[in-house]
């Protein structure tokens, strides 16, 4: 059973339901196991947003062995920067822009920088 993120206090890195409406579609066909993919994300977000190691994650995210597995694929697949594309064709499109969007934006950014160069 997933384990769902409404079940923890939210940290501010937390995406927002406006925003996982926004990038849900990029991760409609894969697998689920006792993680949603959006509880991962938001692991990943906090280690961008925090600097922190993946071993320090905090223990009420999911375990950092399975958010580097994540960050690790989508990295070798692409899904970092095809979100980004995602993101800003969407949001230069919207006529209704979505408050925390850009600081979002900001983030996947941060993780091109810091991780892949």
């Amino acid at each position: 059973m997933k384990k769902d993120y409404l079940a923890r206090q939210s940290y501010p890195t937390d995406l927002t339901d406006e925003q996982w409406a926004v990038i849900e579609p990029l991760f409609v066909g894969m697998r689920e196991y006792k993680y949603s993919k959006r509880e991962i994300l938001n692991a990943v977000l906090y280690v961008v947003d925090s600097s922190c190691k993946w071993r320090q994650l905090p223990h009420d995210l999911p375990t950092w062995q399975t958010v580097y597995s994540f960050f690790r694929r989508a990295k070798i697949s692409g899904l970092w920067d095809k979100m980004l594309r995602h993101l800003v064709g969407g949001y230069l499109k919207c006529s209704v822009k979505i408050n925390r969007l850009p600081i979002f934006l900001e983030s996947i950014q941060k993780l091109n920088s810091i991780f892949f160069y």
